[in-house]
């Protein structure tokens, strides 16, 4: 009887916790269900495929910040006045916007509240203004990296660059590089002729070993109709290593590339969102830049690998987030 009696009371103790586990749970579930959002996320009316990349950066800065956020598209028509009234009627705190629409805006947007700026490439329009965000462009150091681990016997770092626009790409390029003990040689151009020709230079004069020709994405300095494929054929021919920042070039014979992992960039934003909002209710002030891309995905080429006689793992393999040709 002593035992039944025991056995009763701890199955009594054992309800009574379980019922207000239950009901802490379900008053956690219904404060989330009714809590009102404070970011707002700003991104373009676009069409797929295009909308699918913007809805996956806005799932990781749903998931960054408790599902706490008000999205709107933006159409051509609206104004910063419209956008700021529809924050205010929602009771929102700080905006993040994706795209150039949205990044045209955010110098009004932000005499009212915090704003994070996302999804647009880096320009001269961005540098010494006081932004905040993470730009398109990968991280030199990421890419400088990723080529020192593949091939370990490169020493220098070969670069064509738009002189007017990617003056701020190169400065920080060669900081990352001096870090890792390579050289980068900077070829500043103006045009795509003055491009080509520097192009047909640098692949004459280029180690197969210990040079790595990188291939940033601006049209401006590379025309994929005419300039690349000279490069490719010229760096197949002489075993020649070229890196880039634009996954589709490995697929016509770049060796590797780094670009946007999208959830992750948006989780990043996200936590941005949410330190400049701290920091500007406690009234202190935040260092306002742009940061470059660490949130990245690399798309790797084996065929090519194979001919510069590249050793990788099966993990390595395994990590790559694109393998051209398609397995």
């Amino acid at each position: 009887m002593t035992d039944i009696r025991s056995n009763d009371k701890n199955i009594g103790r054992f309800s009574i916790v379980t019922a207000l586990f239950c009901f802490v749970l379900l008053l956690i579930s219904s404060n989330r269900a009714t809590a009102e959002a404070e970011v707002a996320v700003l991104y373009p009316e676009i069409r797929e495929p295009f909308r699918s990349v913007f809805m996956n950066i806005i799932k990781g800065i749903d998931d960054a910040l408790d599902d706490n956020v008000d999205t709107r598209a933006l159409k051509d028509s609206d104004t910063p006045a419209d956008i700021l009234a529809w924050a205010r009627e929602r009771g929102l705190k700080s905006i993040i916007t994706l795209g150039n629409h949205g990044f045209s805006m955010s110098s009004e947007l932000s005499r009212e509240m915090p704003v994070v700026i996302g999804a647009v490439n880096m320009s001269s329009d961005l540098l010494g203004k006081s932004y905040y965000g993470i730009s398109l462009n990968p991280d030199s150091a990421s890419l400088f990296q990723r080529l020192k681990a593949l091939a370990p016997k490169v020493t220098r770092i070969i670069v064509v660059y738009q002189r007017q626009q990617d003056s701020w790409m190169i400065e920080q390029a060669t900081k990352a590089a001096q870090i890792l003990g390579i050289e980068l040689q900077a070829v500043a151009v103006e045009n795509l002729q003055e491009a080509a020709n520097k192009y047909r230079e640098i692949l004459n004069n280029q180690h197969s070993d210990t040079d790595a020709l990188w291939l940033p994405q601006d049209s401006a300095v590379l025309d994929e109709q005419a300039i690349l494929p000279m490069i490719l054929k010229e760096a197949w021919d002489r075993r020649l290593i070229v890196f880039s920042s634009n996954p589709a070039f490995v697929k016509r014979g770049v060796l590797f590339a780094l670009y946007p992992d999208n959830y992750n960039m948006g989780r990043s934003l996200g936590a941005m969102a949410s330190r400049l909002q701290a920091a500007e209710h406690r009234g202190e002030p935040s260092a306002r830049h742009i940061e470059p891309l660490r949130d990245l995905l690399i798309a790797f080429n084996v065929r090519t690998a194979a001919h510069l006689d590249i050793r990788y793992t099966r993990d390595d393999l395994n990590d790559f987030d694109l393998v051209f040709p398609s397995r």
